[in-house]
């Protein structure tokens, strides 16, 4: 797994969100730290899933992503404010979801950290 920096890790959500609001659900690559990452949208029930397989994010770096998100993810004039869903172990890696519930569909970028939630 390669490690990327909050900058990276913020680039990708932001661009993700950006196909959240245009509801295109097509998957796409952004080059992040000189590496060609894929951002992975599928679209299931209620929910936008998003991520970066493959890549995670310093463990240290959760309080600052939790504070970036309400200022960075927000739609309908920010009526909908995002917030980052505390960490849980996945298949023994820690992961925090950047999450924006509305009424119709719930946006979620999962990102793997690069220890478990200990």
């Amino acid at each position: 797994m390669v490690t990327l920096p909050l900058a990276d890790i913020e680039t990708a959500v932001v661009n993700a969100f950006a196909s959240y609001l245009s509801q295109d659900t097509r998957s796409f690559e952004l080059t992040l730290s000189g590496h060609e990452v894929e951002v992975t949208i599928e679209l299931r029930d209620d929910r936008f899933d998003c991520g970066i397989p493959g890549y995670v994010m310093a463990n240290t770096d959760i309080p600052a992503l939790r504070n970036w998100v309400p200022d960075h993810i927000k739609a309908a004039g920010g009526i909908y404010v995002g917030g980052l869903a505390p960490c849980k172990t996945v298949g023994g890696t820690g992961q925090v979801n950047v999450v924006l519930r509305t009424r119709n569909v719930m946006f979620n970028f999962h990102v793997n950290l690069e220890h478990d939630c200990g």
